[in-house]
Parts: C-alpha cells; sequence; structure tokens
C-alpha cells in the first residue's frame, strides 16, 4: 500500500506555524543530514533541549559554545550529522539563525554590563522558576515602598520648615527605590517571556523538522529494503517484476506498443534503476525533493536518480512486492 506518497504531501498541508517555502527549507536541510550516523533517529527522539544544543553548533559556526544543557544534563546524543554540517546553501540562510538554547546576553535599556548575562540555558526550568520568584519578592517589595512614598507626601503636606525639606528628601529617595525595583522586576519578568518565545520557536522547529524527518525515514527504509531484496535474490524479483508489469499495467513483452506509452517509459526507467544500479550499488541515500517534475530522488553510488510522482508511485507499487 502506498504510505510514503500521502505522507510528504502532508507535509505541506499540515502546517499550523510554518510557511511552505520555510518547510522547503527544513526539507533541503534534512536531506543534507547523514543517514549513516543515526542523526535522523536523534532528531526524531531525543529532547528538545539536546537537539536544538548540537544543532546551534553544527549549523551557526565553527565555533562550538559551552552550554548548561551538556555539563547540566549530561552528554546524551552524539554531535548532530556526526560533526559534518549541511550544504551551506542551506543553513547560512537567516531562517536557520532564530533557533538556540539560549537568549541574548543583554537587554537593551537595562545594563551595558556583563552582571545581566544570565541565561545560557533557556531549557533550565529551575533557573526561569526562580526569575519568576524574583520579579514577584521585587514587584511586592516596590509596592510596599509605594505605600510608604504615598504617606510621606501625607505627613509632609502637614509639617512644615526643615521637618518638611527631610520628609520631601526621604519622599525622594523612596521613588527612586521604588523605580530601581520596579525596572528590575521588569527585567526579569521580560527574562521569562523572552524564554518562553524561543522555547516555543525551537519547539515548533523541531516539531517540523520530526515530520520531515520522518517521511524521509520511511522513503530510506523503503529504498533499503528494496535493495536488499534485489541483491539477494535478483532472479526472483525480476520475476516479480514481469508478473506485475502483465497483471497492473497491461505491459507485455511479445506484445510491442501494449500498454500506454507514458507507462512503458516509466517501467523502463524503474526497471534499469532496479536491476543494473541497485542490484549492484554499494551506498543508497534517499531524498525528498517536491520541487517542480522531482518528487523524490535517490542517490545510488554518487549518481542522482530522480522521479517524479507517477513514476515514484509506480516504483513503490513493484518494490512492495518483492
Amino acid at each position: 500500500m502506498n504510505e510514503i506518497t500521502p505522507g510528504i504531501h502532508n507535509l505541506m498541508r499540515e502546517n499550523k506555524f510554518v510557511t511552505g517555502d520555510e518547510m522547503k527549507l527544513i526539507i533541503a536541510f534534512v536531506n543534507g543530514l547523514k543517514d549513516d550516523t543515526g542523526t535522523l533517529q536523534q532528531f526524531e527522539n531525543d529532547s528538545n533541549d539536546l537537539i536544538i544544543f548540537h544543532y546551534e553548533n553544527m549549523v551557526q559556526g565553527n565555533n562550538p559554545r559551552p552550554s548548561d544543557v551538556e555539563s547540566g544534563m549530561g552528554y546524551e546524543m552524539r554531535p548532530l550529522n556526526g560533526g559534518a554540517r549541511p550544504a551551506a546553501p542551506v543553513t547560512q540562510n537567516a531562517y536557520f539563525s532564530q533557533f538556540r538554547s539560549s537568549i541574548p546576553g543583554r537587554i537593551p535599556g537595562f545594563s551595558s554590563t556583563n552582571n545581566w548575562r544570565f541565561v545560557n540555558n533557556i531549557y533550565d526550568k529551575a533557573r526561569a522558576t526562580t526569575y519568576a520568584t524574583v520579579a514577584g519578592v521585587l514587584t511586592a517589595a516596590g509596592a510596599l515602598i509605594g505605600q510608604g512614598v504615598n504617606m510621606l507626601a501625607v505627613e509632609g503636606a502637614k509639617a512644615g520648615g526643615q521637618q518638611y525639606e527631610d520628609i520631601k528628601s526621604s519622599r525622594m529617595a523612596l521613588i527612586g527605590g521604588t523605580a530601581g525595583l520596579a525596572s528590575a522586576a521588569l527585567f526579569f519578568l521580560l527574562r521569562n517571556h523572552l524564554i518562553t518565545g524561543q522555547t516555543e520557536r525551537n519547539e515548533r522547529f523541531i516539531n517540523a523538522t520530526k515530520r520531515v524527518v520522518k517521511a524521509k525515514m520511511k522513503l530510506t527504509k523503503f529504498i533499503d529494503d528494496t535493495r536488499r531484496k534485489v541483491i539477494t535474490d535478483t532472479s526472483k524479483c525480476k520475476e516479480k517484476f514481469n508478473t506485475l508489469k502483465r497483471a497492473n499495467y497491461g505491459i507485455r513483452d511479445d506484445q510491442p506498443g501494449s500498454g500506454s506509452q507514458a507507462t512503458r517509459e516509466a517501467l523502463a526507467m524503474i526497471e534499469a534503476f532496479i536491476f543494473t544500479s541497485l542490484a549492484t550499488s554499494r551506498e543508497v541515500q534517499a531524498n525528498i525533493v517536491m520541487d517542480g517534475q522531482t518528487f523524490v530522488s535517490f542517490t545510488v553510488d554518487g549518481n542522482e536518480h530522480p522521479m517524479s510522482e507517477a513514476v515514484f508511485n509506480i516504483f513503490q507499487d513493484i518494490g512492495s512486492v518483492f
């Protein structure tokens, strides 16, 4: 049963948070991942924090940065893609720079010193909870001082002379303290807001990438299974191919011109691909393309074999009976 084609089509249909153009970028990115390093399984199965940390170092530069993710949670995952990077035209796209395990070290308008650089790991939930708590405490303290300011304003209105000046100075000092506490509380609240936004952005990217990975893994399994069966028993696969060609497509070798010309051409191409390329292959890679007339593509020992959707559907029907 043809399950791969609908799954590939659904990549472009079921996108609530990812546009069609962004999905094509993700497909190109996934095509650049190595099948033989377990990278696809890592994207499908590992936790979001570890995926983003290794993704970040793989995509965004040649100088990996230390991370709380690795030191705090354990090195549970090999570097994505075996340390290699996908093709530069893909990873240099600005779209991929959005996803990271940290937020900017400085928030404009608060401080220019390094004392404010708190968040190297947005997935540290304990730290986020601490920030929320601190913000709550500072807000409460600011409210108490604000109440004191109001009380001093009332007393100042009753007083005169030096007492009035003393109360006025105290009131101004408290106003300054209130502003400082409010600013600090806002900083911590803003930090958590940025952390939440970055986490959600990462999650949408990871979920879209996992969908592409799942579809590619099905395509890869299909071509690997077909190749293994052809290499194991070429004669048996050839017999099944000829039987299916007659039964399903009405094409007989002893009747030239039987069946449609398009089907004959598709079957001739598939036959050559299976029994010439796959039967003697050493390495095969499957890619989702969805570009123009090319639906999928198989690279066999360095040679690319693009297929339209119609040709691939016939190939899938044949491969499924081997």
